[in-house]
This record gives C-alpha cells, structure tokens and sequence, in this order.
C-alpha cells in the first residue's frame, strides 16, 4: 500500500473521512505516505534539522496533505502519528499502532481499518538480551612448586613422614592449608604417607636453599 521512504519502514494509509466510499478507493488503489526525520528507533528531526514531518498522497495521485509527525519503535511495537496540518485533507492528529511480526511485517488497525508495511521494517533491531548474571568469581588457590627433593613432616621442626625412601620430588605442584611461616610450608599432599593429606616441607626460601618456589 504505501512506504515510509526515509526509513524503509511501515506503510500506513489514511482515509479522509470515515466513509466506505473513501475507504473502499485506499483499500482497492491504495495510498502512499511518506516520512522524514527516522533516527533509530525514534522520529523528530531530519538529517537537516527540520522537524519530522510526513506527506499523504490519496490514491490515483493529486494534492498531498502533510504536517509534522513523531514516531517510535519499541521492541515489537511501533507507533506513527501525524497531524496533517495543511493540504487537501487536512486534518487528525491520527495515531497508527502496530506491531512488527517475525518476517519484519508492520501491522495494526486503524478506525477499524486494517492496515501493514509492504516493505519489511528495517528500523527495529530485535529487543537486546539481558545478560546472564556473573556469579561470584572464586579465587585461584596457592600453590607451590617443589624444585628439589623434600622430606615431609607432620608440623613445623616435626617428625619426619613416610620411610626413607620418600620424599617430594621436584617439578610436584602442591596447594598451600595456609600462607608460608618461618620458612615453612604447610601442603595438601594426598599420599599415604602423608596422614590426613597435609604435612609440613621446609621452603628454604628465605635462606635461599630454595627446596619450594611460591606460585604466584
């Protein structure tokens, strides 16, 4: 029936008056409506400044009506009016509310008349996903690197864990229970040597025997 040419939107078409007669001619030839000053989602200026306006032609050509108009798209919903202020029929303020379907098709009723774009709306992107919500971030562990053999003990200065011939061999990462002290370091070491899977090794870190490296 009609375009919106500034914004490839929705075609509308406007009856003088509300007889069948009128109607019957926009509905058998059909009606052009042309709109000026779409940004986005919205309609107030055009690119040069001047109000949003739109231009009426009734069917089978002759004088336009026009006047100044707004607009806007929401989601699905779209809403045009115009208040045709000067020309052959002039008239209104007339509102059109319509929706945008799936293949991008504007459509509603108007004064029980129905009418849609011809023309897919282009103006609508599709309403934004909220995004997720970002749960609490939990913190990487501690960790040391054993770099050279370590025997493991049951607390800081302790007994001596497993048999001689066990101990932590380098290139081992383990976690750390709790910060290092006293240039000991208290680790989850889940071997049955180990009761309860922690034991004490000496760091040597601060004499610079270096036996752990910290991760950082």
């Amino acid at each position: 029936m009609a375009r919106l040419s500034a914004a490839g939107c929705t075609a509308l078409a406007r009856v003088p008056a509300n007889r069948h007669d009128h109607i019957k001619r926009v509905l058998d030839n059909g009606a052009q409506i042309e709109t000026y000053g779409w940004s986005g989602k919205s309609m107030t200026k055009t690119p040069g400044g001047k109000p949003a306006f739109a231009e009426w032609f009734p069917p089978g050509g002759g004088a336009k009506t026009e006047g100044p108009s707004t607009g806007s798209i929401n989601g699905r919903a779209i809403t045009f009016t115009a208040n045709w202020t000067s020309g052959q029929n002039p008239g209104g303020p007339d509102t059109f509310n319509g929706t945008i379907d799936d293949n991008g098709v504007a459509s509603g009723i108007f004064n029980g008349m129905g009418w849609h774009s011809t023309d897919k709306v282009k103006c609508a992107p599709a309403p934004a996903a909220n995004p997720a919500p970002v749960g609490p971030v939990t913190p990487a562990k501690a960790t040391v690197t054993v770099q050279q053999n370590s025997d493991v003990y049951d607390a800081e200065g302790g007994n001596r864990l497993g048999p001689d011939s066990y101990f932590l061999k380098p290139g081992r990462t383990l976690e750390l229970v709790a910060p290092c002290a006293n240039d000991w370091c208290s680790l989850v070491i889940p071997d049955p040597e180990v009761p309860g899977g922690k034991g004490f090794v000496y760091a040597g870190i601060d004499s610079g025997q270096n036996f752990l490296k910290l991760n950082q």
